[in-house]
């Protein structure tokens, strides 16, 4: 979501200052889970340019645990069980 935000020029600066996300660590992020996907049989087909993330201007950012635990409890009922336990 924020790879495809960053190349249409969309901003994630919100993201980014409230800890949401850390721009610097999109790509590692995305291979992660590019990786545990073909473990699991799935297939990637979303490659990820690196240059979209080296050429991005804003504020790098930080990602705050309780600040995405709480972005997911209002965002996924699963989650918001999962999370409860």
């Amino acid at each position: 979501m924020f790879a495809g935000a960053i190349k249409n020029n969309i901003s994630v600066a919100g993201y980014a200052s409230s800890g949401l996300v850390d721009v610097r660590k999109i790509k590692s992020r995305h291979d992660d889970l590019a990786k545990e996907m073909k473990l699991r049989g799935y297939a990637h087909k979303s490659p990820l340019l690196a240059r979209l993330i080296r050429n991005y201007k804003g504020p790098g950012g930080f990602v705050s645990v309780s600040k995405s635990k709480t972005e997911l409890r209002g965002r996924c009922r699963e989650c918001r069980k999962l999370l409860q336990e």
